[in-house]
């Protein structure tokens, strides 16, 4: 009984420590995403917009050759041979 009660508190006390090592990481990680977000959202902001209506204008106005074509399969179109 003795044994099996020592077992329980060493393995519920690694379960603790482990969780809050894992908090911590976690923790750790969140800061410092949050301090890097607003210069980095400065820097990529006007180059996120450039690109996300380039795609949109892709989308509502395809290249003529790609109407014109038929599919072609995926390895063909990067110049593999099937």
């Amino acid at each position: 009984m003795n044994m099996r009660k020592r077992l329980s508190n060493s393995t519920a006390l690694r379960f603790v420590l482990l969780i809050g090592i894992v908090r911590l990481f976690a923790d750790l990680t969140y800061e410092g995403a949050r301090s890097i977000t607003g210069p980095l959202g400065v820097l990529l902001l006007p180059a996120l917009l450039c690109l996300g209506t380039l795609m949109v204008a892709r989308l509502l106005y395809p290249r003529p050759q790609a109407l014109e074509t038929k599919a072609a399969a995926p390895l063909q179109t990067h110049g593999f041979p099937r």
